[in-house]
């Protein structure tokens, strides 16, 4: 029970404070997140990376790490979903990501009231991240036909979208 909760303990410290993240950038960050992921719970991740990695600030490189870990949290809690999508495109004026699933997918409607009101705090999060960097978030789901949530964040001027 002691070693079981030692590794428990030691997962939690990493998703709140990835250290590769600073040493092996988001791309690996991400994918071992998404390996780890599919090992815990069996559900079927795949990554997909669009343009060439570009390091960026700490701060945007977190926030986005932390949107995947939010996003795949809500599929793993509420979806139901067999298979988990990412992706992450690097171009020269953004960096954008998108997290797909194949679940139950919802009412987006319902979703924005709940979001108005303060009770979904998971989304609440990712939407304070990506403002916070300028940037734009999109959900798009159909009841029985999974969900999307899309982040396109500016690297040209915004407060803290600048390459590192």
């Amino acid at each position: 029970i002691v070693q079981g909760s030692v590794a428990d303990l030691r997962r939690i410290i990493y998703d709140l404070n990835p250290m590769t993240l600073d040493d092996l950038g988001l791309v690996l960050t991400v994918t071992n997140y998404l390996d780890n992921l599919t090992k815990q719970t069996g559900i079927e991740t795949r990554f997909t990376l669009l343009g060439r990695e570009i390091r960026l600030a700490s701060q945007v490189e977190l926030s986005l790490f932390r949107i995947v870990q939010e996003a795949t949290n809500n599929c793993r809690k509420h979806a139901q979903a067999r298979l988990i999508e990412v992706t992450l495109e690097f171009s020269r004026q953004a960096v954008s990501l998108a997290i797909k699933d194949d679940g139950v997918g919802f009412d987006v409607g319902k979703i924005q009231a709940k979001l108005k009101s303060g009770k979904h705090y998971g989304l609440l999060s990712m939407q304070s991240r990506v403002n916070v960097l300028s940037g734009s978030m999109r959900i798009s789901s159909q009841p029985e036909k999974g969900a999307k949530v899309l982040v396109k964040i500016p690297l040209v001027g915004s407060e803290g979208g600048q390459i590192h």
